[in-house]
C-alpha cells in the first residue's frame, strides 16, 4: 500500500478561518483513515503478536502472520507446548517434542473429539475400548470396511441399505467361523447359493 499522507492543521488569521481549516483538516483526516483501514495488508501490518507474562515467568504468548499462527504456554519450570495451525497442517508440540499416542489419549478421555480430513493414517495398533461405529442412523450411503493384504482381490465388510434395513455383505478368497467352544451359531435361516463341501475331516453336521 502506498504511503499516508495524514494533513497537519494550522492556525488561520482569524477565528472563523481557523475554525474552517480544523473542520477541513478533520474531514481529510476521516478520509485519510478510512483509507488505511480498508487496505491493510501486510506492508503496514505484517504480523501480530499478544504476550503475556507475570512475575514468576509464565507466559503465554499469540503469534499471528499471513500464513500462520502459533499459541505458547510456557511456564517457570521449562514445560512448554504450543500449537501452530497453517493452512494445510496443524502440528501440537510439548517440551519441543511431538504429542504421543498417551499425552493425546489423556487430553481426549474427558470429552467428543472429531477429525475431519479427507485421509487420516492411523500406523500401528487401534483399539476401541467399547464400540466402534460408523456413519449415523440418518445416513443412507454403503459403508465399507476393506483389509488390504498386497492382493489384487481385498477382502472386505459392507454394509448397504436395503428397503430400510441394513444388509451386511462380507467377502474375500477364504472365510473361516470358527468358536472355541460352542461351535458357529446360525440363529436365523441361512441360505447357501452355492456347494456345500464338509471335508474328509470336518465333524457330522447338525441340524435342528
Amino acid at each position: 500500500m502506498s504511503k499516508v499522507n495524514l494533513p497537519s492543521p494550522y492556525k488561520g488569521e482569524n477565528t472563523e478561518e481557523t475554525v474552517e481549516i480544523l473542520m477541513d483538516t478533520v474531514l481529510k483526516l476521516r478520509k485519510e483513515l478510512s483509507f488505511l483501514m480498508y487496505n491493510l495488508d501486510e506492508e503496514n501490518v505484517p504480523y501480530i503478536n499478544s504476550l503475556v507474562e507475570d512475575i514468576s515467568g509464565n507466559f503465554t504468548l499469540i503469534s499471528q502472520t499471513s500464513d500462520a499462527i502459533t499459541s505458547v504456554v510456557s511456564d517457570v519450570s521449562g514445560n512448554t507446548s504450543s500449537i501452530t495451525q497453517n493452512s494445510d497442517a496443524i502440528t501440537f508440540k510439548v517440551d519441543s517434542s511431538d504429542y504421543t499416542a498417551s499425552i493425546i489419549v489423556s487430553l481426549i478421555n474427558s470429552g467428543t473429539v472429531e477429525i475431519s480430513a479427507h485421509n487420516i493414517d492411523l500406523n500401528g495398533i487401534v483399539n476401541v475400548n467399547k464400540l466402534l461405529t460408523i456413519g449415523t442412523s440418518t445416513e443412507t450411503e454403503d459403508k465399507q470396511l476393506t483389509f488390504h493384504a498386497g492382493g489384487v482381490a481385498e477382502s472386505f465388510i459392507k454394509s448397504t441399505l436395503n428397503s430400510g434395513y441394513s444388509d451386511l455383505l462380507i467377502k474375500s478368497a477364504t472365510i473361516t467361523l470358527m468358536g472355541w467352544d460352542g461351535g458357529v451359531r446360525f440363529d436365523s435361516n441361512v441360505y447357501f447359493n452355492g456347494n456345500i463341501d464338509w471335508g474328509t475331516n470336518s465333524p457330522t453336521a447338525v441340524f435342528g
